[in-house]
């Protein structure tokens, strides 16, 4: 199994770019994102908008992240040599794929108690309901210049 095809988390991810990054002679993050830089230009990117930050490069390689941009991480494999550097991109769109679909799956207890929860205030009559403020008048239209 290749690197790329690891465990599906942002974590997996920053470890196999920091064995890519070893295994392309450790360039300093500046270097990395001067690479991508001209990855991006080759492209035919705008020079003056094709450089990311260095604290950008950076925190992709770092661990905790809870997202990514998928186009730098390929950017980022390219810059390094990686031998498919469209896969770190995919691979990026599957672990957020699987991130949002976890938050959606509910969460299933066992504890749940079929009973219904009282209410635990008296039985009391609800009091009135306090009116509204009546909304301020809108501002009349300027008129045609």
């Amino acid at each position: 199994m290749s690197a790329v095809e690891g465990t599906d988390s942002y974590d997996a991810l920053a470890e196999d770019l920091r064995a890519l990054r070893h295994a392309a002679g450790s360039p300093s993050f500046t270097e990395i994102a001067v690479r991508v830089g001209q990855v991006r230009e080759a492209r035919g990117t705008d020079p003056g908008r094709a450089r990311p930050a260095r604290t950008t490069v950076y925190d992709t390689f770092r661990a905790g992240r809870s997202r990514m941009d998928g186009a730098l991480v390929a950017d980022i494999a390219e810059a390094l040599d990686a031998p498919d550097p469209r896969s770190w991109r995919d691979r990026c769109g599957r672990i957020q794929h699987a991130l949002e679909e976890s938050r959606l799956r509910p969460i299933a207890t066992d504890d749940v108690d079929d009973e219904p929860t009282r209410d635990p205030t008296p039985d009391a009559e609800p009091g009135p309901v306090p009116a509204a403020d009546p909304l301020p008048p809108a501002p009349a239209d300027p008129a045609p210049a």
